[in-house]
């Protein structure tokens, strides 16, 4: 990300970290009967070769971070006695959606999000769980590691989510912010709003949990792949113990700015469904599940 890019300004006030998911076409795309199918007892379909495609083998599974179509999910492993899945705290709606549809297509194949069931770990947990053999699936909020890939898992881009940085709505606060201030605040650099044209107060930030592939993904947004200031007086990082921010009511939503003239809005309180590309905070969601290994 450049330096230019970095600056253009974010009209927003910070506080906490929340996550809006984009459940418009992803979400639908996700419950459809095509992703059903394939994990399903109806037979699945047979891929029709690309004809753009060269007659040599296709690439080993751990060379793609995600999967080109459905068409390419490997269907070879049997149906399990229970779908397990673990994975993404944020996507827990989203999940109990996909488990009610899946359970219509197969009545006998009894579901569960979490370790233990009803309990989701987030993002790095539940790709942790999955290459344990834990779970049958995993979703999460970010691309595959080089490791994980290595490991032999394959991931299904089905929706797309933005992330929104927001104040509650008694901040007086009403100035614009540029990512790099942004990325000061979550250092410890800027501690003060004064030091950003507001009153004497001190900035109070709430960090989503370090499992969580928001986390993961506002890192390397936004720092750059650098830490977030320690927790502190003014600085919490939620814990598994923490129920994440939901309700978005008592907060002041935000727009980011991707040129001068030019906002993307977030109507956070109407859960509006980010479905276009300029936010600069946007990221793909993932399911997956396991490239099973010849021998």
């Amino acid at each position: 990300m450049s330096q230019g890019n970095r600056d253009q300004n974010i009209p927003a006030l910070i506080a906490a970290l929340l996550i809006t998911i984009a459940l418009a076409g992803g979400a639908y795309w996700f419950l459809g009967r095509p992703l059903l199918r394939q994990f399903s007892n109806s037979p699945a379909p047979s891929s029709t070769p690309d004809s753009t495609n060269s007659p040599t083998p296709s690439p080993a599974p751990q060379a793609r971070d995600s999967l080109n179509s459905l068409d390419d999910l490997d269907t070879s492993l049997p149906n399990p006695a229970v779908l397990t899945i673990d994975g993404s705290v944020t996507l827990v709606a989203l999940v109990k959606q996909f488990q009610l549809a899946y359970t219509q297509v197969n009545p006998n194949i009894p579901t569960t999000y979490g370790v233990p069931a009803g309990q989701p770990n987030g993002s790095n947990a539940g790709l942790q769980h999955l290459l344990n053999d834990e779970v049958v699936m995993a979703f999460s909020s970010r691309p595959l590691t080089a490791e994980e890939r290595q490991a032999g898992l394959q991931a299904i881009p089905f929706a797309r989510d933005a992330l929104a940085v927001v104040v509650g709505q008694t901040n007086p606060f009403n100035d614009s912010l540029t990512l790099s201030q942004l990325q000061q605040i979550f250092q410890g650099q800027l501690t003060n709003w004064s030091e950003l044209g507001g009153p004497n107060a001190p900035i109070r930030v709430i960090n989503r949990a370090a499992d969580s592939g928001t986390h993961s993904l506002f890192k390397d947004l936004v720092l750059l792949g650098q830490d977030f200031a320690p927790d502190g007086p003014t600085f919490t990082t939620l814990t598994q113990g923490m129920k994440p921010l939901q309700c978005c009511e008592p907060w002041k939503p935000m727009a980011l700015a991707t040129a001068p003239c030019s906002k993307w809005s977030i109507n956070l309180p109407s859960r509006s469904c980010p479905s276009r590309e300029p936010c600069p905070l946007m990221q793909k969601r993932y399911a997956r599940a396991p490239i099973p290994l010849a021998g």
